[in-house]
């Protein structure tokens, strides 16, 4: 045999009807940026669930920081495969739940040229997925992560753009003000 070369490849197929999914605990626990106030009262944590090999990401604030705890995800580079279907999506699904009582939990998608828009969910006890319409999405401000060195720069950002939300420009899925929750 004259070529020594032994590389491999791998290809997934799907259907063009599988949904897409923008964060997995499982995969992405390193690429996820956080912003947590205190370290000391609050935790984010990876745990398992009751199906075998999936990770939930758990976040729980014991501190009374006015701004809780968020984090963001940039996920362009994962969905760079499907990113002509992405206009025909018109549901995020969020699987989670809320211990103790009742959370909101703010989500939010951000685009490539900075909009951020976003709904509020209530995540309660029980373990499971709610449906947001992608039309329910308002325009909304964004944590800026990396926080900002200087503590005095704003916390937020607020585009004045007036374009409306294009589900082919969102780039990042964000959440604000986690109290405590568990999703994926």
């Amino acid at each position: 045999m004259d070529n020594y070369i032994n590389e491999s490849w791998e290809t997934v197929l799907v259907p063009s009807s599988s949904p897409v999914v923008l964060f997995d605990p499982a995969k992405d626990r390193n690429m996820i940026m956080v912003y947590n106030p205190d370290w000391r009262n609050n935790a984010l944590e990876y745990i398992t669930t009751n199906t075998p090999g999936e990770i939930v990401l758990k976040a729980t604030n014991n501190s009374n920081d006015k701004n809780g705890m968020g984090f963001q995800y940039y996920f362009k580079d994962r969905i760079k495969g499907r990113a002509d279907e992405m206009g025909t999506f018109n549901i995020l699904v969020v699987k989670g739940r809320a211990s103790p009582g009742t959370v909101p939990v703010t989500i939010s998608l951000i685009t490539e040229d900075a909009q951020a828009f976003s709904t509020t969910i209530s995540l309660s006890q029980s373990f499971g997925e709610i449906e947001i319409p992608l039309n329910k999405l308002k325009k909304d401000s964004f944590l800026l992560l990396p926080r900002p060195y200087l503590h005095f720069l704003p916390l937020y950002f607020s585009s004045v753009s007036t374009q409306p939300f294009n589900l082919e420009k969102v780039e990042r899925i964000a959440s604000k003000e986690i109290n405590y929750l568990t999703f994926t």
